[in-house]
């Protein structure tokens, strides 16, 4: 069974990891084959490096917190 997108990381906003301070864009919300759980795509806004993956429950745990760029 697919889920559906989670609204709460919205694709192309930006976060900010608590313990290393590094600056995130998110590029998608994927479902991680081995579990079947959701997940977030993300990358550095900061150094050119991989696409990242993490499951949405650790991203949205209080390790990341979203930046107002307004």
């Amino acid at each position: 069974m697919t889920q559906q997108p989670d609204q709460s990381v919205p694709v192309s906003t930006l976060w900010r990891h608590r313990k290393s301070g590094g600056v995130y864009v998110i590029s998608g919300i994927c479902q991680i084959e081995a579990t079947n759980e959701p997940g977030v795509l993300y990358s550095s806004v900061q150094t050119e490096g991989p696409l990242w993956c993490r499951p949405l429950a650790e991203f949205t745990d209080g390790r990341f917190v979203r930046l107002d760029v307004s």
